[in-house]
């Protein structure tokens, strides 16, 4: 059996169906070209790549939206009712993602939307090979942790974003109305941070940030944001941003060498291009993925991608790299020009 024979079975033995299925609403899954299709060329044009815009995409302003349980419109939401909820990764793992794509190995990320309705605990375990990273959407969380409660755990309204560096979190909705929240379990090597253990060495173990707050960085002459809640300096093991595009604002063809990128689409319209290209010993047909609200794509590493929006409405997106380090190029692009050297002396 060949590696990626036995991926594929891994696969679907955890989804618990077969490796092959249709494309559900609200989720991006990456499928195998059909039987005996033509190896494409992975050197030659891409014919179905997307055009440049012929005329620079419009602004748009970085507005955090106002959200509810009625429009959170995502495949992966798993409700906690009553009791307590135990979760070590997202109920609903990304199980049956990217081995068809390019990737030679699991996602190192599982995302999932959680509602905590009042009474009810979520927890997840204590784990020194993961970190729990999130941002509240509706309502506000308390932020307590295992296996030592705290009795004024600090509360996180709605866009804020937090960090448990080996998890090892206990989450309830404050007051009596239910929460919301994007939860993302990182797997991986940490790498070293003076800053990134901060949460574990004061009386509480999350970290938080502000999205509200936060640095707005712009580029393309305001067609695009983002804001960062967590980078390599504060997580070693993943970053979590906050992205903005304009509905016709689209991002070229490129990779992220060695990290992969979860995307999880609060609003959308538009596809991922996934052109013809070569991967490890596979090559890969040219694709297009359709992405609309609540849906949650796994891009593995290396593979070229590209955004292209269909004009009806902006992109508004939770971003994550594992492990961090891609969203660095934000603040490249956000940053000044360089002043031009002053013209020699006559």
């Amino acid at each position: 059996m060949t590696r990626r024979d036995a991926l594929a079975a891994v696969l679907a033995l955890a989804a618990g169906c077969a490796a092959r299925r249709p494309e559900p609403v609200g989720r991006v899954v990456w499928v195998d070209p059909p039987p005996n299709a033509p190896a494409p060329d992975a050197n030659a044009p891409d014919a179905s790549a997307p055009a440049a815009p012929a005329t620079p995409p419009r602004p748009m302003v970085a507005a955090l939206p106002t959200l509810t349980l009625d429009n959170l419109r995502f495949r992966d939401t798993h409700e906690c009712a009553r009791g307590e909820c135990v979760h070590a990764r997202s109920p609903l793992a990304p199980a049956e993602v990217a081995a068809d794509d390019g990737a030679t190995t699991l996602p190192p990320t599982s995302a999932w939307v959680q509602v905590i309705r009042p009474g009810a605990t979520v927890r997840v375990p204590a784990d020194p090979a993961i970190d729990l990273l999130g941002v509240t959407l509706v309502g506000a969380v308390v932020l307590d942790q295992a296996p030592s409660p705290r009795s004024a755990a600090p509360t996180a309204p709605a866009w804020t974003a937090f960090r448990y560096g080996g998890a090892g979190a206990v989450l309830r909705a404050s007051g009596a109305t239910p929460a919301a929240v994007l939860l993302v379990t990182a797997t991986g090597p940490a790498a070293p941070s003076a800053e990134a253990d901060v949460g574990a060495r004061g009386p509480y173990r999350a970290v938080t940030r502000d999205l509200q707050s936060t640095e707005t960085l712009t580029w393309a002459g305001g067609a695009m944001h983002a804001r960062i809640a967590f980078d390599a300096a504060t997580s070693p093991r993943a970053s979590l941003e906050v992205l903005f595009a304009s509905d016709d604002a689209p991002v070229a063809e490129h990779a992220h060498p060695g990290a992969w990128e979860t995307l999880v689409a609060l609003s959308a319209a538009g596809h991922l291009h996934l052109p013809a290209q070569r991967v490890g010993e596979r090559d890969l047909p040219a694709r297009d993925r359709t992405v609309t609200d609540g849906t949650v794509v796994y891009v593995p590493a290396d593979v070229r991608h590209a955004w292209v929006p269909d004009g009806t409405h902006p992109l508004v997106a939770i971003q994550v790299y594992a492990p961090p380090g891609p969203e660095q190029r934000f603040r490249a692009l956000a940053a000044p020009p360089s002043p031009a050297p002053p013209s020699p002396a006559p």
